[in-house]
């Protein structure tokens, strides 16, 4: 038998069932008890060695604790992260796999892959190489089992195997507009943790597949190694072609099958071989005829996901995503809380405005009387093309907009909420609080644009006005304010513009720079540090276009207004340029709100709180609609204890966008800084019933516990936001704060000392978060000196909690009092 058929083989001998790496081993070499002796032997040593060598490279920063079970691919260990006090999970490449990589390129790939930030993925956290150059990465360690234990327990109820498909579909649908294919999705890969499924080790086969070795021609396969799993994998990827996003799709359909059926779809094909030719040339019996009582939409659905023709699957995770929205009484989790909430409005929207009410008889809400209302959902991307997502996002945005200026109509929106579309016209009539609802399609190919629309009573889910529109890119302006038009007409509502105004303000003639915009605020919007430069550089790009763009230079002020939450950047500079593109934006356009509200953030960063209050208030007189002006103005009222104001605020931009997550966790923000605590965490409990994973609903509910003396409960909750992404210094250093409420010392010194290191390194730490740890465990000069230093460098933490009880001690103290004074702007 020559080397070739021993490669074949031992490449076959790969398909065992878990992520496959192997080198072939030369034909002829012997095999005695005193060579496996000496493998051993060698084993074991190189086991201890690459522990310390993984140890000395992980410095002082990581504890390696112990070993989990790893694979071909790698080894595996739980490491304690001592600066944010929590446990991490490293990763290390085998010296096999190794060989034929080239782990520079591997380390570069895999912090490009660490920009994905979504809860419901993994995150990766860093990524570098030993002394010996195996390439590692770190992750979160999540607390929970994995899904094929779940799977081994027995059949997994139908609302809770739904909640996994959907959770695993938005990981996905993130991913996937990021450009990341996982290409590896299965049980094994999807953790359960707090009734909340997460995806693991994403893109780590991109990052192999983009850092193989340049061999003429060569692909992994060819160089000896292998990736993937048989049991759930694409037809396509088994073949060794090229792959895209639907090959996700396909291994999603697998887990599918698999949760709902209670077996695998090729569960009589027990090789490698077998269960690679089944996905290549076997249909699965149908789900629809097996008596598990599934919906023929679902059922259908699935095998959808499992066509052998790429073109014949959903071509999208979003796709996947709208179609589990449309099942009825098998609706997913964000629908079924929607549902809930046919039983009680108030939950959404009358009960904490009534709680608040009680307590604040001055507070009223803003609603004309008699107005009609409209609800307006975000439209849905049939491009065919996830990259298309930001335009038909845009469309909805500037539709909402433009029907925000009918007179006598009233607008929620749901076109910027994280909260998932729910069909349902009468469901989301009572979850949004409206009379109608707007729901269309985008469809965009090339140069031509086509939009549906159609608004549905929602009292009886019948259709009042319909239309589609065929146009050319560079009408869209036209386009969106026809459909604005024929709504107020279908609503019998009077336009007092006049014939000739129209109702979308056209700020540019460049459709380019248009286009620009709207990835610049699609990218905006999804936050995070990479997301934000992304922004800016499309709003730049959007201004190089078209110099007199208004819209496109406040674009850019908001992104620079917003970066100092999530970069380490100088404040003064940073929001200097957020000020200057805001001044831009309004020499062209004085009625551009956005503008004033970028400057609004700008200034109240920098503890210029009359500017601020001035320029938020110019917002609000040129945009009365504008649910972020109202949002942001009433984080900076409660920051500094103007809280029935706040309310105010922040309840009319809930009215305005019901379902907007960041919203309605900001509700909760307001009452917690009101200390009105039964109703913090009553708003923040709704939040986290729209989105289990919102990790600012979390942590302040977290706060919440510990001003109600429930340390313990707070630890749990810091300790969830943390898993779920929310891991900078403000977060860890409250859960510090938490261990020493609850008697835990030990655990925050520990935090303490490793935010001592980041500061020594000149890394970036909250200044603020620091001082209320000092002054916890006694040490008031030093806490003091802290505090001082948080309001010199404009540490935004202090402004976000310092009105919190926990903050108290230093409050009382007259050093203390005056220091917070130069922050909340007072003499």
């Amino acid at each position: 038998m020559g080397p070739h058929r021993v490669l074949s083989r031992a490449r076959f001998n790969l398909f065992t069932g878990n992520t496959s790496v192997v080198c072939p081993l030369r034909a002829g070499w012997p095999h005695t008890p005193a060579l496996r002796s000496l493998g051993t032997t060698l084993t074991r040593t190189l086991q201890l060695d690459l522990r310390e060598q993984l140890q000395s490279t992980l410095g002082s920063a990581y504890t390696l604790d112990r070993e989990l079970g790893g694979g071909g691919m790698s080894r595996v260990f739980v490491a304690r992260d001592e600066a944010l006090g929590r446990d991490v999970v490293v990763k290390v490449l085998s010296p096999d796999l190794v060989q034929s990589l080239s782990a520079t390129r591997f380390t570069r790939e895999i912090k490009l892959v660490a920009a994905l930030q979504e809860p419901h993925i993994v995150p990766v956290l860093h990524a570098g190489e030993t002394a010996d150059g195996l390439p590692f990465y770190t992750m979160p360690f999540v607390r929970g089992e994995s899904l094929r234990t779940r799977l081994r327990e027995g059949l997994v109820p139908r609302a809770e195997a739904l909640t996994i498909l959907r959770d695993v579909g938005r990981a996905l649908d993130y991913a996937h507009r990021h450009g990341v294919v996982h290409r590896d999705i299965k049980p094994e890969n999807i953790l359960l943790s707090s009734g909340t499924a997460m995806v693991t080790d994403f893109g780590i086969a991109k990052a192999l597949q983009s850092s193989k070795m340049n061999a003429p021609g060569g692909t992994l396969t060819e160089i000896g190694t292998s990736l993937g799993t048989p049991a759930y994998m694409a037809p396509e990827q088994a073949m060794g072609e090229t792959v895209d996003h639907r090959a996700d799709v396909y291994s999603w359909g697998v887990v599918a099958y698999e949760l709902l059926a209670g077996r695998h779809p090729f569960e009589h094909r027990s090789t490698g071989q077998q269960l690679v030719a089944a996905h290549i040339s076997e249909q699965p019996a149908s789900l629809t005829g097996r008596k598990l009582g599934l919906s023929p939409a679902l059922a259908a659905l699935v095998m959808r996901c499992l066509a052998k023709n790429p073109d014949d699957r959903p071509q999208s995770a979003a796709d996947m995503l709208i179609a589990l929205d449309r099942l009825g009484a098998e609706r997913s989790r964000a629908t079924v809380t929607a549902i809930l909430a046919l039983s009680s409005a108030a939950v959404v929207l009358i009960a904490v405005t009534i709680a608040v009410t009680k307590g604040n008889r001055g507070i009223r809400r803003e609603e004309p009387s008699g107005a009609r209302s409209v609800g307006v959902v975000r439209f849905s991307n049939l491009s065919g093309d996830t990259n298309n997502a930001y335009f038909s996002e845009g469309v909805t945005q500037e539709i909402t907009d433009a029907l925000s200026k009918v007179p006598g109509l009233r607008v929620a929106s749901q076109a910027t909420s994280a909260a998932a579309a729910v069909p349902d016209a009468r469901v989301l009539g009572r979850a949004l609080g409206v009379e109608t609802v707007l729901l269309g399609s985008v469809q965009r190919a090339g140069e031509r644009v086509r939009i549906s629309a159609r608004l549905v009573n929602t009292n009886d889910g019948f259709q009042i006005w319909s239309d589609k529109y065929d146009r050319d890119v560079k009408d869209v302006f036209a386009l969106q304010d026809d459909i604005a038009r024929a709504i107020a007409n279908g609503l019998k509502l009077r336009l007092t513009t006049g014939a000739v105004d129209t109702l979308v303000r056209v700020t540019t003639t460049d459709p380019e720079a248009h286009n620009l915009y709207l990835q610049g605020m699609y990218f905006w919007n999804l936050r995070g540090t990479a997301m934000i430069h992304k922004s800016i550089d499309y709003f730049r790009r959007a201004i190089a276009r078209d110099s007199g763009y208004s819209r496109a230079y406040s674009g850019l002020a908001l992104a620079y207004a917003v970066l100092t939450t999530y970069d380490d950047v100088n404040v003064p500079q940073t929001l200097d340029s957020a000020t200057t593109a805001a001044s831009k934006a309004l020499a062209l356009d004085s009625g551009n709100a956005d503008a004033y509200v970028a400057v609004g953030e700008a200034r109240a960063q920098l503890w210029q709180h009359l500017a601020a209050d001035s320029a938020f208030e110019r917002a609000l007189a040129r945009d009365a609609n504008s649910a972020r002006a109202r949002q942001w103005y009433a984080e900076k009222l409660a920051a500094r204890g103007r809280t029935t104001e706040a309310s105010r605020q922040i309840y009319r931009a809930q009215q305005l966008e019901p379902l907007n997550l960041i919203i309605n966790a900001n509700v909760g923000r307001v009452e917690l800084l009101a200390r009105r605590y039964d109703r913090a965490e009553a708003a923040l409990r709704h939040t986290l019933e729209l989105d289990s994973t919102q990790r600012t609903a979390r942590s302040l509910l977290a706060a919440v516990y510990l001003q109600q003396g429930k340390p313990d409960r707070a630890i749990a909750e810091f300790q969830r936001a943390m898993v779920s992404g929310s891991s900078g210094s403000t977060t860890a250093l409250l859960l510090a704060h938490a261990y020493l409420s609850a008697g835990r010392r030990d655990d925050a010194q520990r935090i303490l000392v490793g935010f001592e290191r980041r500061r020594a390194a000149n890394q970036s730490v909250s200044y603020a978060g620091l001082a209320l740890v000092y002054d916890g465990i006694g040490q008031r000069e030093r806490a003091l000196a802290l505090l001082d230093t948080a309001v010199m460098r404009f540490d935004q933490a202090l402004a976000m909690h310092s009105r919190e009880a926990i903050f108290d001690p230093l409050r009382r103290d007259p050093r203390g009092a005056a220091i917070l004074a130069r922050a909340e702007g007072l003499p």
